[in-house]
């Protein structure tokens, strides 16, 4: 069973995801409804709230509301306590990896999401060089003069080296 701080830690690294466009809703609510089934007692309530979401939406049902609940970005904000960056930036690599290895994300996407990360919080010099290679390689890839597969390669071998060990 995950740990309060495991569970903050892991509520931040999708916030930040979803606020950068690399997660979806769909994405969030699974999340949730996976991590709630691992649970050995009852989920947090913030928990509860992102898992009916989508559910929420899809029956306009809420609760007696003319507007639908909360985002799920504010809902996750909720979290108890608060994870640092280099707590989150790890997970939040290694899901977005997964993504781009299950081809559940472009490369354009995590590229344009890395860059947006970049300038939103203060990244360790490596990182930041790297998505600015990212970014001129995903140009380069626009104008027809780099190749995708080897714009995927690269995107995959940043993620696993930034995913696998401390920023």
């Amino acid at each position: 069973m995950p740990s309060a701080k495991d569970l903050g830690i892991a509520a931040e690294a999708h916030r930040l995801g979803y606020a950068l466009g690399l997660y979806s809703d769909t994405d969030l609510v699974e999340w949730a409804d996976q991590t709630i089934a691992a649970l050995d007692g009852p989920p947090p309530d913030w928990l509860s709230e992102v898992s009916e979401y989508s559910s929420a939406i899809r029956r306009k049902d809420w609760g007696g509301l003319s507007v639908p609940p909360s985002p799920i970005d504010v809902v996750l904000e909720r979290v108890p306590g608060r994870a640092d960056l280099d707590e989150v930036l790890q997970p939040l690599l290694a899901s977005v990896l997964d993504l781009v290895r299950r081809h559940q994300r472009s490369d354009a996407q995590v590229v344009s999401g890395l860059y947006t990360l970049m300038h939103a919080v203060d990244l360790p010099s490596e990182m930041r060089n790297g998505i600015y290679l990212l970014d001129h390689r995903l140009d380069l890839v626009s104008d027809g003069i780099m190749d995708r597969e080897e714009l995927h390669r690269l995107v995959v071998e940043f993620l696993e080296h930034h995913a696998s060990s401390r920023t």
